[in-house]
């Protein structure tokens, strides 16, 4: 096989979410997924609009309204070695899985998660805007890490030593009246969830607040949790040796029911 997803990761892709046959954002998703292409130069097969119908065509034929979406673009098959040139057909797909939710306990009584030992690849060696495939090798490694300890997500720094995200989410504290996240700049993924929780946090009474953090800031938080497209919210009960009472937050419960009032609105109106 020479496939250059499968040999070097040199792919880009998206993790959605269907809520009822609904795909959250998916606009905004393929926004993403098409800057990544333009960063990894692979061509997309077809414009924003045909794409978005077939990821909508592929939810409405699976059983699963429910659902896990994956969209991937590889670049396809050619020469040996590491160089672009030649590869004409990138390979997309599309995979719909059921939903595989994070335990009911998790969101009613918090995480235990840690910093992790592997650090963030830095921006200046791998844009943090992309996804891609190679980008997750240090979040594997420090997966294996969670996995010893029973935990399902994990704190990540950047090489500097300040917060950059979890290992598959983006990372929120809730200050005070601030609701605290990594800037762009420390190297963190602008997750969709992430930009949706930016937007709703002044309708809980929260001020946004996209900064470098430290993880001494994390610690003294009121209220920690991660978020990303499957998780929505997820609340942290416990951070290292530090715990966050009550556990998820007022805040935390606040935000996520908000965020699914947005998600039914906006299924509402695309119907």
């Amino acid at each position: 096989m020479n496939e250059r997803g499968y040999l070097f990761g040199d792919a880009a892709f998206e993790t959605l979410r269907g809520y009822g046959g609904h795909v959250f954002r998916l606009e905004r998703h393929l926004e993403r997924l098409a800057h990544s292409a333009q960063v990894l130069a692979l061509r997309l097969p077809g414009s924003p609009e045909t794409l978005a119908a077939q990821v909508r065509e592929a939810v409405a034929r699976s059983p699963h309204t429910d659902c896990a979406i994956r969209v991937t673009l590889s670049r396809g098959e050619g020469g040996a070695g590491i160089s672009t040139k030649g590869f004409e057909n990138p390979v997309f797909s599309i995979t719909v899985k059921p939903l595989r939710s994070y335990p009911e306990e998790a969101y009613a009584r918090g995480i235990r998660t840690r910093v992790v030992g592997p650090r963030k690849v830095p921006p200046e060696c791998l844009d943090p805007t992309i996804k891609s495939g190679g980008a997750y090798l240090p979040s594997i490694i420090a997966r294996q890490e969670l996995d010893r300890d029973g935990m399902v997500e994990g704190v990540q720094l950047a090489v500097a030593g300040h917060v950059v995200s979890g290992l598959v989410s983006n990372i929120f504290a809730v200050s005070g009246r601030r609701l605290l996240t990594p800037d762009l700049a420390s190297g963190c993924l602008p997750g969709i969830t992430r930009e949706a929780l930016l937007q709703l946090a002044p309708s809980v009474g929260l001020e946004p607040t996209e900064t470098r953090l430290s993880l001494d800031t994390l610690l003294q938080a009121d209220e920690l949790f991660f978020a990303n497209s499957l998780m929505e919210c997820l609340p942290v009960q416990q951070l290292n040796e530090h715990s966050f009472h009550p556990a998820p937050g007022p805040f935390t419960r606040e935000l996520r029911a908000a965020l699914h009032q947005l998600i039914h609105h906006e299924k509402q109106a695309s119907t």
